[in-house]
This record gives structure tokens, C-alpha cells and sequence, in this order.
């Protein structure tokens, strides 16, 4: 009988203690950020216009405003005509802005102020 009750307690303790496994929701996002604080997407298609405190892992859009403050991205598609933007990897142009750090640019630094770790040059066909 204890034997069959320590099997019992020991069947539900492993019931009880499994692992829950939890569904992580993409935040996507379509359309322009317009003056927006504190988010975090997994995706946005749109400009980031004028917002402070974003983190976004895949952008498809351009960067623009004088309000900007601290904009952090992963991936960008898009150029950039902002300040205090940090990119990975930019597949597109930096044309306006200070305080701007990318590691892979894929494109051109127009203002000559940026930070770029790495620059790959394209080839320009016509």
C-alpha cells in the first residue's frame, strides 16, 4: 500500500512540474509609428517617425524625425533621416542625422557622421 501511494505522489508531482510551454505572439505592425514610446515588434512595415524607446527586430520602412531617441533595430530595409538610431544590418541609405550606429551598412553613409562597424559596397548596374 505505501509502495502504490509513493508511485501516486511521484505521478503527480511530475504532472504538476512539467514545463509550460508558452505560445509567443508576433507583434506586427503595419503602417507608419507615428510619435509612439516604449514598444517592442517582432515586424513593422512603415516609417518610424518622431518615437522614443522602440525596438524593433525587422523594419520595412524609412526612419525620419528630430524627436527620435533611442530607436534600436535588428534588420533594415529602408533609409534613415534621423537621430539616435542603432542598426545591425541596414539594406538601404543614411541621407540625415547624429548619433547613428550600424553594424553591416548595405547601401551609402551621405552624412559622413555615422558609426559603421562594416561596409559592403553594391554593385551598381545599369
Amino acid at each position: 500500500m505505501v509502495q502504490k501511494l509513493i508511485y501516486f505522489i511521484i505521478i503527480l508531482l511530475f504532472l504538476t512540474c512539467s514545463p509550460k510551454i508558452e505560445n509567443k505572439e508576433l507583434k506586427i505592425h503595419i503602417g507608419d509609428l507615428i510619435a509612439q514610446k516604449n514598444l517592442n515588434f517582432d515586424y513593422v512595415e512603415g516609417n518610424v517617425i518622431d518615437c522614443r524607446n522602440i525596438s524593433i527586430v525587422y523594419l520595412k520602412g524609412d526612419v525620419s524625425g528630430d524627436k527620435n531617441l533611442n530607436i534600436n533595430v535588428s534588420v533594415m530595409k529602408g533609409n534613415i533621416l534621423a537621430n539616435n538610431v542603432k542598426v545591425h544590418i541596414l539594406d538601404g541609405n543614411i541621407l540625415k542625422g547624429n548619433n547613428i550606429k550600424v553594424n553591416l551598412l548595405l547601401g551609402e553613409d551621405f552624412t559622413g557622421k555615422a558609426e559603421i562597424l562594416k561596409k559592403i559596397y553594391k554593385e551598381i548596374k545599369f
